[in-house]
């Protein structure tokens, strides 16, 4: 029997600590800070790439910002080929991708 989580607290623990092992800077949890998540969010924390080491994956890897793109990506069919990108670094990000995320954030 797997393991179930009551609430997602535990989740989100979880994650900031990856988050701060890897240094990365987080895609926040805006909604909880009174702030909504948008595309200037997304904008400001892609900027980073090429800086500190970071790459574009690295930066994309935040689950925040993933569950953001699934506004504009579909589920099964998108999601899943942006995901195993930043699972495995071997399997480079579709360029496709890369510009229709810069495109929607403004750069």
């Amino acid at each position: 029997m797997k393991p179930t989580l009551i609430n997602g607290s535990l989740v989100a623990v979880i994650i900031i600590i990856i988050l701060l092992s890897h240094s990365i800077p987080p895609f926040l949890y805006l909604e909880q800070l009174g702030n909504a998540q948008t595309w200037d969010a997304v904008k400001k924390q892609l900027a980073q790439a090429g800086s500190k080491g970071f790459t574009y994956v690295d930066l994309l890897s935040d689950f925040e910002l993933l569950k953001f793109l699934t506004q504009l990506f579909d589920m099964k069919t998108d999601m899943p080929k942006i995901c195993a990108s930043v699972i495995d670094r071997e399997i480079p990000l579709d360029e496709g991708y890369t510009l229709i995320i810069n495109s929607m954030s403004g750069e």
